[in-house]
C-alpha cells in the first residue's frame, strides 16, 4: 500500500506522458486525460522536487501545443 495520485486535464495526455519519459519520469495512464502518480515510499525531497519540475515542464509543452 502507498500513495496514489491523480491529475485529471482537459486534454488527452499521450504525448504528455511521451514527454515525461523522456524526462526519465515514468507517470502513470489512467484514462484518456488522467495522469496517475505512484511514488513509492521511500521517495525524498530531490525525487519529489524532480517529477514535479518534470511534470510542470510537460503540462507547459502541452500548453504551448495547443495554443499554437
Amino acid at each position: 500500500m502507498g500513495l496514489m495520485l491523480a491529475l485529471e486535464l482537459k486534454v488527452d495526455i499521450h504525448q504528455l506522458l511521451l514527454d515525461a519519459i523522456s524526462r526519465g519520469v515514468i507517470l502513470a495512464y489512467a484514462g484518456r486525460e488522467v495522469v496517475r502518480l505512484l511514488p513509492p515510499l521511500v521517495i525524498d525531497a530531490m525525487e519529489i522536487r524532480k517529477v514535479l519540475g518534470v511534470l510542470e515542464a510537460v503540462v507547459g509543452l502541452e500548453e504551448k501545443r495547443r495554443v499554437g
